[in-house]
């Protein structure tokens, strides 16, 4: 929180880690916001991509300011792709909680996602392909179940709270790989 009560940004990792990676982009931020408020063009695009990184804006507020943009390198595009996925999981997940989309479809999105290759990051990770793998276990997806599987043990790790989840989903994959699907 600044010294005008805004809220600069919420950690998504609560590890000491996290806390230290949030403050790291917090002082970015403050740095370039500083410089385009007097009036330095040149930090317009990374400014755009610190904002995105620390939650400031929905995806429709990204959306207008993104097609505002110009000059982007490469790596600049691949942070924008990235945190616009981000934004796509989040912007869903609040559909569903409002009540404007129902949850099955919610998941197909998630799992066409999945299917596409565009996967988020970060805290949206976990909780992207903990709905997708009971979808892909549904539709006996096993390709996609198996992917979701490895991506959730990379993300969870050794965190003994997730074992059992995890083995539900590897007895489950077992299952299907025993169809013959």
């Amino acid at each position: 929180m600044d010294a005008d009560g805004e809220v600069l940004a919420t950690p998504g990792d609560r590890s000491v880690g996290g806390f230290n990676a949030t403050l790291a982009a917090i002082e970015t931020y403050l740095d370039l916001k500083k410089k385009a408020d007097a009036g330095d063009k040149s930090v317009v695009n990374d400014l755009f991509i610190a904002e995105l990184q620390l939650g400031k804006l929905d995806l429709d507020q990204a959306k207008v300011r993104h097609g505002e943009l110009r000059g982007l390198s490469d790596g600049q595009v691949a942070l924008i792709d990235a945190a616009f996925v981000n934004l796509e999981v989040d912007d869903i997940v609040n559909q569903v909680n409002t009540r404007q989309l129902d949850i099955e479809e919610a998941t197909e999105r998630f799992a066409e996602m999945a299917k596409a290759n565009r996967i988020p990051t970060g805290s949206f990770a976990s909780s992207f392909w903990s709905i997708v793998l009971p979808y892909a276990g549904t539709t006996e997806d096993v390709k996609l179940f198996e992917r979701g599987l490895q991506a959730l043990k990379e993300l969870v790790g050794d965190n003994s709270q997730f074992a059992p989840m995890l083995k539900t989903f590897e007895e489950q994959l077992e299952k299907l790989k025993g169809k013959g699907i």
